[in-house]
């Protein structure tokens, strides 16, 4: 049994997902269209880059007339040095969050998972929720992102939080007292104050699902 200091390993980067786009057709051939124009590319040597039978085949692609395979649009975003965003980032799942009582935040195999785009900073990373004190929200097998760049404390956000311990949870952060609650139906759940509770925040969940995926 091995227990996880989550903001250490949270250092972990994510990693280029350049199999995803974020350009539509359309829009891929109006970037064509526009970085030909200023790198004074003509519609002919476009043609021949992606191997079309002749510069009226090139000026049917952009007047819509004609679609571009992958590989012939590949051919031309490589002459013209476009390269595409990704679309995803991909987050490190380091290990298991519990939803419900305090427990050991126990080591799993590391490994990844895409993501939006923005979604969390560069160090997010990615939990499994345990325990049903969250289950109106997270339900147990579900999953969310922590963003340990964000660990200022807003009412109504959920966090990530760890004890002396190294045991973590996640619950709803609430002022006035200032307490972390759950957001569950079992009434066996009680939110706790911050009251003489040594307690870390390791960051805030920017984002969930109710499948498991991670």
């Amino acid at each position: 049994m091995q227990y996880i200091k989550y903001p250490d390993l949270a250092g972990a980067r994510i990693r280029d997902a350049g199999l995803y786009t974020l350009m539509t057709y359309d829009e891929m051939i109006e970037r064509i269209a526009d970085t030909a124009k200023a790198q004074k590319v003509t519609q002919t040597a476009l043609a021949q880059v992606a191997g079309l039978p002749s510069q009226s085949a090139m000026s049917n692609v952009f007047k819509g007339l004609r679609k571009l395979s992958i590989d012939e649009a590949n051919a031309i975003k490589d002459f013209l040095g476009i390269v595409d965003e990704p679309q995803v980032q991909w987050i490190p799942v380091i290990g298991l969050a519990s939803a419900g009582t305090w427990q050991e935040a126990i080591h799993t195999p590391m490994r990844t998972f895409p993501v939006p785009k923005g979604t969390g900073g560069n160090r997010s990373f990615g939990v499994v929720i345990k325990g049903d004190s969250m289950n109106l929200l997270l339900p147990e097998g579900g999953w969310a992102v922590i963003d340990p760049d964000q660990r200022t404390l807003f009412a109504g956000r959920v966090y990530l939080i760890q004890n002396d311990d190294h045991e973590a949870t996640v619950k709803r952060y609430c002022g006035d007292p200032a307490r972390f609650e759950p957001v569950s139906n079992n009434p066996e759940h009680e939110a706790f104050t911050l009251d003489g509770m040594p307690y870390t925040v390791i960051g805030r969940v920017v984002s969930y699902g109710n499948t498991s995926g991670l």
